[in-house]
């Protein structure tokens, strides 16, 4: 196998070199559009080199965007770096580490709990933690973490819970005296080559864990490399093999359908699919997906409500072509041509328009105070774009929506709020102006480092007035905006 190179971008070369067609690729790509789903990056490696990439406008490959629950896999990677340095035991007990927050009547089940519970979500209990813990307004996680009750004893049955990967989080801190984030800077992301990334942490300054974790479509695809390899890369086993090999195979029962690749076994903080292969797995299609057998690996970021489909196509176009890969391919200049064009063309269309502009299409509104922060409102007139004014902290921002196409600018509301205390960040987004049959005008938002969606619906009413609805589609905590009213700027209304 040849091993991946660290600190510069992963070498870059034609699939046929590597013995894969190129009609493959696009045969893929064109059927993953073909489901309705939405892709907005990807990148396929084999034998540690890049043989097809590309991402769907307005999204970039170079952004650093919201990995979600791949998250969880750097996690369990921490974990098995501190078992080799003789930090822990996978079999030592959670309460071990808390006895300072442990509640005063604890689930009598909660001191079986192990760290090995933790890695294979088999803590006992019969929902995600994150969702009561966040609810909670406990600024201890841990603490609100150790209060739930149990509907199993630890190791009977598996349930996907994101509190527990936050819990590994807490001990890697309370046996290191380092947060998660740092712990791997010298020992992981930086021998990738990987920028200092930014993770996301709780009210206590514990790193989150199984979430918030924010990567490049090519460090995504860096870390699934590693595996490939056990842990080595470029001359060091920065992971220990035994714990690599352990962490992609099935530890944990989670299924039994056959043909599902929801069923096929969890490991460490990683899930198990059909056909031998595995996968870190991020909330709305964030996916490192690892072949081994075919020595290749896909990263693909997207927004996606059914990943099967996606996996489906893996399966029936690039799996059968990187299994033939071997010796280079002759006499496909025409198929590698068809690929690149395709590659270059990728796009996220806007919405369609789909009426005509409202007869004050022209004009400005202004809004009454909001949790938004939004200021006003000025319509075009000219084409379907608008300019939104909005403050945050007392700082005015001005963000504008394409007529024609996208048009990139800072958004006000932060991709996720996980306390109350936490003050929205304004994040670049790509928006879009469209009026629509009804005579109302919509704004399509897109969190350009995450797989969010907004949106601002306009509806006018009578004389001056203007009614403003905002959503958020595929966020862990949106934010719950009501309707915002708006009044004409101008003197008069005619």
């Amino acid at each position: 196998m040849v091993a991946a190179q660290s600190n510069q971008r992963l070498p870059r070369s034609e699939p046929e070199a590597f013995g894969v067609s190129s009609g493959a690729i696009t045969a893929f790509v064109e059927a993953a559009e073909a489901t309705g789903q939405e892709l907005h990056s990807f990148m396929l490696l084999k034998r540690g080199t890049v043989i097809a990439e590309g991402s769907w406008q307005p999204y970039e490959a170079s952004r650093k965007r919201l990995s979600n629950s791949v998250s969880k896999s750097f996690t369990s990677a921490a974990i098995g770096m501190a078992v080799a340095e003789g930090k822990l035991s996978i079999e030592d007990t959670v309460v071990s580490f808390f006895q300072d927050v442990l509640p005063e009547q604890p689930d009598p089940k909660l001191g079986s709990m192990r760290i090995k519970h933790l890695l294979t979500m088999s803590t006992g209990h019969d929902i995600d933690t994150v969702v009561p813990v966040l609810k909670s307004g406990e600024t201890d996680w841990v603490r609100a973490f150790l209060a739930l009750p149990l509907a199993y004893e630890p190791g009977a049955a598996f349930k996907y819970n994101t509190g527990a990967t936050y819990m590994l989080s807490a001990i890697l801190q309370r046996v290191t005296g380092e947060r998660l984030v740092d712990y791997l800077q010298d020992r992981l992301f930086a021998p990738l080559g990987m920028d200092k990334p930014v993770w996301d942490s709780c009210p206590s300054g514990i790193t989150a864990g199984g979430w918030g974790l924010s990567l490049t479509i090519e460090e995504m695809a860096k870390f699934g490399q590693l595996y490939l390899q056990h842990g080595h890369w470029q001359g060091k086993q920065l992971i220990p093999a035994e714990w690599a090999n352990a962490s992609v195979s099935p530890q944990m029962a989670n299924g039994d359908e056959p043909d599902s690749d929801w069923s096929a076994g969890y490991g460490y903080q990683f899930w198990c699919n059909r056909h031998g292969t595995y996968r870190a797995d991020g909330a709305y299609g964030q996916i490192i997906l690892v072949m081994p057998a075919e020595e290749a690996v896909l990263a693909f970021t997207s927004s996606l409500s059914d990943l099967s489909q996606i996996l489906n196509a893996v399966w029936a176009h690039l799996l059968p072509a990187l299994r033939k890969g071997s010796e280079p391919l002759a006499d496909a200049n025409q198929a590698f041509a068809a690929l690149r064009a395709k590659l270059a063309s990728l796009t996220i269309a806007p919405p369609a328009a789909s009426g005509v502009p409202h007869n004050r299409a022209r004009a400005e509104y202004r809004f009454a105070d909001n949790a938004l922060g939004l200021v006003s409102l000025h319509l075009h007139g000219e084409d379907e774009g608008c300019t939104i004014e909005w403050t945050l902290s007392e700082k005015r921002y001005v963000f504008e929506a394409g007529g024609e196409a996208w048009a990139i600018s800072l958004w006000p509301s932060a991709p996720e709020v996980y306390h109350a205390k936490a003050k929205p960040v304004p994040a670049d987004a790509a928006a879009v102006g469209r009026w629509q049959e009804d005579g109302s005008y919509l704004i399509a938002i897109r969190l350009l480092d995450t797989a969010y969606h907004d949106t601002v619906h306009v509806r006018f009413e009578e004389e001056c007035q203007a009614s403003v609805t905002f959503s958020r589609k595929f966020s862990v905590t949106p934010l719950h905006v009501g309707t915002l009213h708006a009044h004409l700027a101008q003197a008069a209304c005619r």
